[in-house]
């Protein structure tokens, strides 16, 4: 989990106009706790404090936040449950939703940042495909920039 937290200081955030003000600001939070700017549960009480909100790509953060706390968890009870509860979560709404970038893009970060004795990588490049083949289609101008930020941090981190 600490490479998601790398990774994500060499994305910037954008500003943009097309994009909800609850969806840039849901991706922004989620940015900040991975840099360990604000708490799990600041992020958590946010995605819950307003259900009307509460789209597939909503529940893909709410599916996450269950990666993030298992990364700070000390029982490793604790720590495999919120893991498993975060894949459960997160696959269920990628099966429903095959289509949705954010959703894979969320898939592809999480799997870039677990170890591998987790066995949780196996769509991390299908994932890299899907986005890189679709990411024109995204009209959403600070989702766009952010993934292709990280698409091109990867390849760089890969090339070294």
């Amino acid at each position: 989990m600490r490479l998601i937290i790398v990774l994500f200081i060499s994305i910037s955030i954008s500003h943009n106009s097309y994009a909800s003000d609850y969806d840039k600001q849901c991706r922004d939070l989620y940015y900040q706790v991975c840099l360990s700017e604000i708490s799990i549960k600041d992020f958590s009480n946010y995605l819950n404090e307003d259900e009307s909100n509460n789209n597939e790509v909503m529940m893909g953060y709410k599916a996450v936040i269950n990666f993030l706390w298992a990364d700070y968890y000390f029982n490793p009870i604790k720590k495999w449950n919120s893991f498993k509860k975060g894949k459960y979560e997160l696959e269920k709404l990628i099966n429903s939703y095959p289509e949705n970038i954010e959703l894979r893009f969320l898939r592809m970060t999480i799997q870039d940042g677990l170890p591998g004795f987790l066995d949780y990588s196996s769509d991390r490049e299908s994932d890299r495909y899907f986005i890189s083949q679709h990411l024109d289609e995204l009209n959403d101008p600070d989702l766009k920039k952010r993934v292709s930020d990280y698409l091109q941090d990867q390849t760089i981190a890969k090339a070294k």
